[in-house]
């Protein structure tokens, strides 16, 4: 019986456990489950953030401002109830 059959068996085996081994080392450290840490520390440092505040913030300005005057057009247009009179 020749052994090249069992030395070759034996070598798969236990280059499949070495290999499963070496990749158990290098994993990196599993993800938290709550991204939630992730997105308050780029709300916190993130210059897009910032940007973005200020621009949804003179938006909303803006639209708050024309609705102001829309609202004034529109009173001013209503007419009074004492000139019915």
């Amino acid at each position: 019986m020749s052994r090249f059959p069992l030395i070759a068996l034996i070598s798969v085996v236990f280059s499949n456990a070495t290999c499963s081994f070496a990749e158990t080392e290098t994993e990196e450290a599993p993800e938290p489950a709550n991204n939630l840490v992730y997105a308050v520390d780029w709300k916190q440092t993130a210059a897009e953030y910032r940007a973005l505040y200020y621009v949804v913030e003179s938006w909303l300005t803006v639209l708050r401002d024309t609705s102001n005057k829309q609202k004034l057009q529109d009173e001013k247009l209503k007419p009074s109830r004492s000139s019915f009179s």
